[in-house]
């Protein structure tokens, strides 16, 4: 008895599938983010069973190289490519101005992620797709790390020009000399500055006039991205913080928080509610605060939630930054609306009777699915009729 084929990947090339490979099946459910075809291939999947959900379905020659990249990848002149090349960045791709007469093979270029490129290759670039962000840059301008901090290594490699970075400079040591870059002739160039208030004076002629610029206080230690409050961050950094990211504070923060002294946050704070009013009376400076209940689940990519798991928490439980969650029917719309909380998780699967309670409880949730299609979709396991491959990429 013929079985379904069901392929759950990133990548799914198909351009060589013949009709003996495909006549062992019944059918084919192909799920990817990408799917390559040929018109060959097309041809013979007219003949046969298939369901492809995918974001990209591209058509490219047989003959054509397809080149995979998970990260960071960097396209420069003496990188092109020899022969017609499909390019396939899941991360970020950065091209550079000496890249210009090496794009020329290149039948076309698929990010997942960031793309940077110098401003004069706008427009020649091959067919480009990008799921994510594209930025480009000066021409003259050297590139720094996504995040660049300015320190003592930075000012004794130092040339004259500008400089940019895809996010952000930070000049946070308020020891920093200033002088030195202006000596050299440096000036920067990025979406958004950090910059200790005790230099600002010095820096802002070096800095392009279009940049956003936000100042450290002075005496408080400058963290880069998402933190978590603890004893032991204020005994490496100090009890004044910025944070450029997001804050969280666990059920045991309490004595991390009473020796915390001052506290900005770019992004967002969660924290319990019994110690909400205790960090509010810091004065602190934040994006945006979000208080949880009971014991706290964090960015757990699954995460079930059921009558065994709510006994050993009597305070209720937090699901936050889950990927997905699956509550157990054992758990009434009642019990939802007591004990549970769900923020910013990607999908949250649930019986028809607890949808309400779940919406209710909810806070910036991707998906509620109370029908059971998702679970089915993604199962790893397989059926007697079906079989199934979970891989990164794969190729028939």
């Amino acid at each position: 008895m013929k079985k379904t084929l069901e392929i759950n990947v990133a990548q799914c090339d198909m351009r060589h599938i013949t009709p003996e490979v495909a006549g062992q099946y019944k059918r084919l459910v192909i799920n990817a983010a990408a799917v390559l075809t040929s018109p060959a291939a097309e041809s013979v999947l007219q003949d046969i069973s298939v369901t492809i959900n995918a974001a990209d379905i591209l058509s490219v020659p047989e003959n054509a190289e397809v080149s995979i990249h998970n990260g960071s990848y960097v396209l420069d002149g003496a990188q092109g490519a020899q022969k017609p090349t499909v390019l396939m960045v899941n991360g970020r791709l950065t091209v550079e101005k000496s890249a210009e007469h090496s794009l020329q093979n290149y039948i076309t270029i698929r990010v997942n992620g960031q793309i940077l490129y110098p401003a004069s290759l706008a427009g020649k670039l091959p067919m480009l797709q990008v799921n994510g962000r594209t930025i480009t840059y000066p021409d003259e301008a050297m590139l720094l790390k996504t995040n660049a901090v300015i320190d003592r290594m930075f000012l004794l490699r130092a040339k004259e020009g500008l400089y940019y970075a895809p996010r952000s400079v930070i000049l946070s040591d308020e020891q920093l000399d200033v002088q030195t870059l202006k000596q050299k002739g440096v000036c920067f160039l990025a979406p958004k500055m950090f910059v200790a208030e005790e230099l600002l004076e010095d820096v802002l002629p070096l800095i392009d006039d279009t940049v956003d610029i936000s100042v450290i206080p002075k005496g408080f230690a400058y963290l880069q991205g998402s933190q978590e409050l603890s004893l032991e961050l204020l005994r490496t950094k100090g009890r004044k913080i910025y944070v450029s990211g997001d804050l969280l504070l666990r059920e045991d923060a309490k004595e991390a928080l009473a020796q915390l002294e001052g506290c900005q946050v770019q992004g967002k704070v969660l924290l319990p509610e019994d110690l909400l009013e205790a960090f509010l009376a810091l004065r602190p400076v934040y994006g945006s605060v979000t208080t949880y209940q009971g014991v706290l689940y964090y960015e757990l990519g699954n995460a079930v939630a059921d009558a065994a798991s709510l006994a050993l928490h009597p305070s209720g439980a937090t699901y936050a930054a889950c990927g997905v969650v699956r509550l157990g029917e054992d758990i009434s719309a009642d019990t939802i609306l007591k004990k549970l909380r769900f923020i910013e998780c990607g999908v949250i699967e649930c019986h028809p009777t607890q949808q309400n309670a779940v919406n209710f409880r909810g806070k910036d949730i991707g998906h509620v699915d109370s029908s059971g299609a998702w679970t089915q979709k993604h199962s790893p396991q397989e059926r007697d009729d079906v079989q199934v491959i979970n891989a990164a990429s794969y190729t028939f």
